[in-house]
């Protein structure tokens, strides 16, 4: 935002704001601009909003952040990035001196949450600089495919000088979810990676990375035998009808809390959407539970077996269904039961009549409107 002069060209004076989350604002609080989930329009701006006097960045030493709300309302903190509650808390009194990882989270009475992570790295990454995105994940243990642990996220994107500077402002933190992806390349030193954005209460929290739409679900997917180009994947997603948004990024991961250091370098990752329905990724009608009208809104895949996922099988393959979601399973297997005897019935045709506009498959896929990713 910014006040131009009368000439149209020459900026008196500016303010930048970084993006938003869903249903978040922008307020000023105490002098400065802090972020709201609660928005109130026509009215004034709420004034129990939790201001940091930094944003969240990493540090090789110590760092030093102080809070503030223009109400007079207490303000309580956490250092793992969830809701400050009556066992888990601290009540804010000055300045906050960090020695090591927090993700700060703080409210003032009433008020919504503010969060930030603040990283330590060792004194080695100071001046640690890259052409493309950093993203630093620390998790509380050892990853796998079957348990997902907790983790600290953030996001470093390239400044005015084209590059990523490790200690520069994080574009995002956040807490969140993480485990490792795949089967054959979940065996590989360098794995793949599922994460998820959470809220202080654990719920998803979407967010928008690398001027991607928000969500909370992501993928940073790991090159390694099969493509070591880095390349082919990212490009391939180009061609063709919809398919999941991509970045490169350069990934710090750590399994234990202590210092990032350059043990903890994995390489670069593509940083991509995870395939979900919705109005920024896959934009597939809603489904109906009503045994009658079930004939739409799905999402499924041929892949190998996912040990998160609903498996199930039609037209001679073993599929997953990502949409109804693998937790609905229970209510409605009827959609699954139907889903499953639709791509028999259309594997048959293609068998017997190929193309034919009216016995093959156009009789039974609107080539038009079904996405293939």
């Amino acid at each position: 935002m910014a006040l131009v002069a009368p000439d149209g060209a020459d900026i008196i004076t500016s303010v930048t704001f970084p993006p938003l989350e869903t249903d978040h604002h922008y307020v000023l609080a105490d002098g400065a601009y802090a972020v709201s989930n609660d928005p109130t329009p026509g009215e004034t701006n709420a004034t129990n909003v939790v201001t940091f006097s930094i944003k969240g960045q990493a540090f090789t030493d110590k760092i030093v952040v102080e809070m503030s709300s223009p109400g007079s309302g207490s303000i309580r903190y956490t250092t793992d990035g969830k809701r400050p509650s009556l066992f888990n808390r601290t009540n804010y009194s000055g300045p906050i001196t960090l020695t090591k990882t927090a993700l700060l989270t703080a409210s003032a009475t009433g008020g919504p949450f503010t969060t930030e992570a603040f990283i330590q790295i060792a004194p080695e990454l100071e001046n640690r600089i890259s052409d493309i995105p950093l993203v630093i994940a620390i998790a509380d243990g050892r990853l796998s495919q079957t348990n997902q642990r907790e983790m600290t996220f953030a996001v470093i994107e390239p400044g005015t000088d084209g590059r990523a500077h490790l200690v520069s402002e994080f574009q995002i933190s956040t807490r969140g979810g993480i485990r490792t992806r795949g089967e054959t390349s979940n065996s590989f030193p360098k794995k793949p990676l599922r994460v998820e954005f959470w809220d202080v209460n654990g719920d998803d929290r979407p967010l928008s990375p690398l001027g991607m739409p928000g969500e909370a679900d992501w993928v940073l997917n790991a090159r390694y035998d099969f493509d070591r180009t880095l390349l082919h994947n990212a490009w391939i997603y180009e061609l063709g009808q919809w398919a999941p948004r991509t970045r490169f990024v350069e990934l710090y991961l750590s399994e234990i809390e202590e210092p990032i250091s350059e043990t903890n370098y994995n390489g670069i990752y593509t940083f991509m959407e995870n395939i979900r329905r919705g109005k920024g990724r896959g934009d597939v009608e809603i489904d109906d539970t009503d045994k009658l009208a079930i004939t739409g809104g799905y999402v499924f895949r041929k892949e190998k077996t996912d040990p998160n996922t609903w498996n199930f099988s039609g037209g001679g393959e073993n599929l997953q269904m990502i949409y109804p979601r693998e937790e609905e399973r229970s209510a409605r297997h009827h959609q699954r039961d139907w889903l499953s005897e639709y791509l028999g019935t259309m594997s048959d045709a293609i068998r017997d009549h190929g193309s034919n506009s009216e016995q093959g498959y156009p009789a039974f896929i609107n080539e038009d409107a079904c996405q293939f990713s």
